[in-house]
């Protein structure tokens, strides 16, 4: 029988006890319970044509840093299951992992669509077609107007920088894990001299839902500014004293990518054309995920700008180590 492991409640990963799976996904929180939904009728679906594959969604938001810790362990091809999802430029884009698996082309993008995919214009897909960039998390500013201490709205990341938001800034963390894409982004642009700025103005780190509850509270104490996924700064919409701007400068992409081997069966094969196809697609775009394929429908987000890191910035630079850098030197001003 073909079977779907559901992790629940795990805080550590163990990723040898998966290696033989076919489908290993980690998943954003908003699109776990939708996506194991279709998953789960897809391979019921296969099934019964007599067709059974071993998918892995890890469903544990505390498993996260355990899992891309694993990824180091990797020694042979064999180890890694068919296909894995992860969100965020993790592990899987570290100098380690490309050169022992990417750089040999042991994976290949096997999606091919027949027109432009949705994100052409602004480089998203992986030109040497190692990984597949599917889907994408939005990164964009809610603002609570009562409590800007006279400053103004900030309307793009830049102003972020600004003197005026001190302590006034809360981004996506917890203990000495920080926001990959919003560090690495304002590292990018700005150095580490805007890394400092970065770390006076930011109070704390925090999930996401988190952000939802403070930024709608009446306390005086809560940050003014949140930078949170759009899925859910779209829930604050139309809440009183709260601002949920797009920025001029683009909202930050933060990665949703797909890892598939080059030598898998073509039922596996399938099984990641699924995940990239429109019914996936039109279940994340509804959700605030807007993905690549040209078949789904995103013109709410097309008239809107993107920040995307590029590849060139992640092929040029070991991320490991800029993160580990820059991580250390934003800690080092943080209260």
């Amino acid at each position: 029988m073909g079977k779907k492991l559901i992790i629940v409640g795990r805080s550590e990963f163990i990723m040898s006890e998966f290696k033989n799976c076919n489908l290993l996904a980690l998943m954003p929180c908003p699109l776990k319970v939708p996506f194991e939904r279709l998953i789960t009728t897809y391979l019921r679906k296969k099934e019964r044509e007599g067709v059974y594959l071993d998918c892995t969604i890890v469903a544990n938001a505390n498993t996260h840093l355990s899992f891309y810790e694993e990824i180091d362990n990797f020694q042979d091809i064999k180890e890694i299951p068919d296909i894995i999802i992860s969100p965020g430029l993790n592990n899987l884009f570290y100098h380690d992992f490309y050169d022992k698996f990417i750089r040999p082309g042991y994976f290949r993008n096997p999606i091919k669509y027949d027109f432009e995919d949705n994100f052409v214009e602004i480089g998203y897909q992986d030109s040497r077609n190692n990984y597949t960039m599917f889907t994408m998390n939005l990164l964009v500013l809610v603002v609570n107007t009562a409590r800007l201490k006279g400053a103004r709205v900030p309307l793009k990341f830049a102003d972020l920088l600004a003197d005026n938001y001190y302590q006034n800034v809360a981004i996506r963390g917890r203990d000495e894990f920080i926001c990959e894409t919003v560090l690495l982004n304002f590292y990018k642009e700005y150095g580490l001299a805007g890394i400092k700025k970065l770390s006076y103005n930011v109070r704390e780190g925090l999930h996401p839902s988190q952000m939802v509850k403070k930024a709608k509270s009446n306390s005086e104490e809560d940050e003014a500014i949140y930078v949170m996924p759009y899925f859910f700064a779209r829930t604050l919409i139309n809440h009183k004293k709260i601002e949920v701007i797009w920025p001029e400068d683009g909202a930050l992409i933060n990665a949703i990518s797909m890892l598939v081997k080059k030598d898998i069966t073509l039922e596996v094969k399938e099984l990641a054309r699924y995940i990239a196809g429109p019914e996936l697609g039109n279940l994340f775009a509804r959700a605030a995920f807007p993905v690549a394929n040209p078949a789904v429908e995103i013109n709410v987000y097309k008239k809107n700008k993107f920040k995307w890191l590029g590849w060139d910035f992640i092929r040029q630079n070991d991320l490991r180590k800029v993160m580990e850098e820059i991580t250390a030197y934003y800690l080092s001003f943080q209260n």
